[in-house]
């Protein structure tokens, strides 16, 4: 696809020319510029002005950034070497590879103690199978415990003697067989929770 030519020339051949003689001129640039200037609205020298200044200053923060880019370069080949991506990447595999192992030795470890579990569940499978699921909680049986059995027919005599006692030695017996009754209810209470407490 061919260029297009040169607005007011025929071809870039006929510019170029025309280009060469107005530098053979004397003070061709001069008086060219000099039009120009003449040319030039104080809206677009102040345009051009800018457009001026923005461009060197987009130059000098490139020159900045370069220099910024350079010196962080050169830091970080202080500190890495300039092969610093493989080093990271080979430390970042060592390190995996570490875990790893240390992974495997935990898991073989945790399978061994499951095992040596699962082998103490089963030499106390016969055990567990013959109780129950739940453990039946401590009941006080009086009667069946022949030592409690003593001690309450001892209980027994003791009240019954005391009582006839205090009938025998009451002038009215029939208001004192009342009260020794009444009595013996709240200390017999008493005894019996005293008892089953500590027993």
């Amino acid at each position: 696809m061919a260029l297009p030519s040169p607005p007011f020339f025929e071809s870039f051949e006929d510019r170029n020319a025309a280009a060469a003689v107005c530098h053979s001129e004397p003070n061709g640039l001069s008086n060219l510029n000099s039009k120009i200037d003449k040319c030039t609205t104080t809206t677009e020298q102040t345009r051009n002005n800018s457009f001026a200044t923005t461009t060197f200053k987009l130059k000098n923060d490139i020159e900045i950034l370069q220099a910024n880019v350079g010196d962080s370069l050169m830091m970080g080949d202080s500190i890495f070497g300039k092969a610093g991506h493989a080093e990271i990447v080979n430390a970042v595999k060592e390190r995996n590879n570490d875990l790893k192992t240390k992974k495997e030795t935990v898991m073989k470890d945790v399978d061994h103690k499951e095992s040596i579990i699962n082998r103490s569940n089963r030499d106390f499978s016969d055990v567990k199978d013959s109780l129950p699921e739940t453990q039946p909680k401590k009941v006080l049986h009086f009667m069946e415990d022949y030592t409690l059995a003593i001690l309450l027919m001892a209980y027994l005599f003791m009240i019954i003697t005391c009582i006839y006692m205090y009938t025998a030695t009451a002038p009215i017996p029939m208001t004192a067989l009342f009260n020794g009754i009444m009595i013996s209810i709240p200390v017999t209470i008493l005894a019996a929770m005293l008892l089953y407490t500590f027993a």
